[in-house]
C-alpha cells in the first residue's frame, strides 16, 4: 500500500539525511524511484513525497527534541551534546561545545549581566542586550511577561525562548542558517514560567534591512529567501515574523532570526495560509527595491 510504501521511503530518506547527502541527491532518487521526470514526480506524486518528507525529518528530529528539551536537562546522558540543571526555581539547557567559563558565569548570574550589557532593544515584551566577556560576546535576549493576560496564557504554553530554541535545530536540520543559539534559561514559579532568556553568539553579519542591496550579487538574495522558504514548507514551520530586520547577510549567507513565534503546522492548508503571510510580510520589506520585490514575487 501506498502508505506502508511511504514509511519506507520516508525511513530511506531519514537513513541518507546522516550521510548529508544534497536536495539534488534526493531529486536523482526521486525520479529513478518513480521513473519519470522530475517535473511529473512532484506534480503527480507530490503527497506521497510530501509525506516520506515528513516522517524523514520527523524520525531524524525525535531524539534531538528528546535532548534539547529543558524539562529533562537533569537526566542527560555523558554521550549528550547538551547539559542542564535545575535548582532555586532557574532551570537552563547549553551545547556542551559553547559552555565556557564565561557562559556558566551567564547562566548563574542572568540578572547580574542582563544589566551590563550593551543594550540593544528594550521594549514591554523583551529586553536584547549584546555582553562581552574577555574574547566571547553574546546576544541575549530576555522575554518578559507583559501582564495578566499574557501570564494566563503562559500556564498553557511553553515560553517563546524554548519555542525559538527549537525551532532552529528544526531550521538547521533543513539546511535553514540561524543564529547560534548556545542556550537557554527559564525561571519559574509552583505556577508557570515567569521569564526566560535565549543566549546566543553574536553575529558578525549585517541585517538585511540595512544591506546596501545595490551592491549584492545579483538574484543572491532572492534565490535566499526563495530557499528559506521552500525549506521551510519541508519542515511544515511558519516563521510568523519574515521581515527583512528579522533576516543577516553576510559571506553569501542568508541568517534568519526572531524565531519565538515559529510553529510546526500539522495541516497542510493551514501551513500554505501561514507561509504565505510570510511571504507578504517580506515582499512589503521590499516595497522600496521594485527590482528585488519582483524577482521574489516570480520565485515565491
Amino acid at each position: 500500500p501506498t502508505r506502508w510504501a511511504s514509511k519506507d521511503i520516508g525511513g530511506l530518506f531519514h537513513s541518507a539525511m546522516g550521510f548529508k547527502l544534497t536536495e539534488r541527491d534526493f531529486y536523482r532518487f526521486i525520479k529513478t524511484y518513480f521513473q519519470c521526470s522530475l517535473k511529473e514526480a512532484l506534480g503527480t506524486h507530490s503527497k506521497f513525497i510530501r509525506t516520506s518528507r515528513d516522517r524523514a525529518f520527523r524520525m531524524f528530529m525525535k531524539p534531538i527534541l528528546r535532548e534539547i528539551n529543558i524539562s529533562f536537562a537533569k537526566t542527560q546522558k555523558g554521550t549528550s551534546d547538551y547539559l542542564g540543571g535545575n535548582e532555586d526555581n532557574l532551570r537552563w539547557i547549553a551545547k556542551k561545545e559553547y559552555l565556557s567559563k564565561n557562559l556558566k558565569e551567564i547562566i548563574s548570574q542572568i540578572d547580574t549581566y542582563m544589566e551590563k550589557g550593551e543594550i540593544i532593544k528594550d521594549e514591554e515584551g523583551h529586553k536584547i542586550i549584546r555582553l562581552k566577556l574577555n574574547e566571547e560576546i553574546f546576544v541575549i535576549k530576555k522575554y518578559q511577561i507583559k501582564g495578566s493576560w499574557h501570564y494566563l496564557r503562559k500556564l498553557f504554553s511553553q515560553t517563546r525562548a524554548l519555542t525559538a530554541w527549537k525551532a532552529s535545530h528544526w531550521f538547521n536540520v533543513a539546511g535553514i542558517k540561524t543564529f547560534n543559539f548556545v542556550a537557554v534559561i527559564e525561571k519559574y514559579n509552583f505556577l508557570t514560567t515567569t521569564e526566560s532568556y535565549l543566549i546566543s553568539l553574536n553575529q558578525l553579519e549585517e541585517r538585511l534591512d540595512l544591506v546596501d542591496l545595490n551592491k549584492k550579487h545579483k538574484y543572491l538574495i532572492e534565490n535566499r529567501l526563495s530557499s528559506f522558504f521552500k525549506r521551510l514548507e519541508w519542515i511544515g514551520f511558519n516563521h510568523g515574523d519574515a521581515k527583512s530586520a528579522n533576516f543577516f547577510y553576510g559571506n553569501n549567507n542568508l541568517i534568519v532570526f526572531d524565531l519565538d513565534i515559529s510553529k510546526r503546522r500539522h495541516i497542510n492548508y493551514i501551513l500554505k495560509y501561514k507561509l504565505s503571510k510570510d511571504k507578504k510580510r517580506i515582499l512589503k520589506s521590499f516595497e522600496d527595491n521594485l527590482k528585488i520585490k519582483n524577482s521574489l514575487l516570480r520565485r515565491l
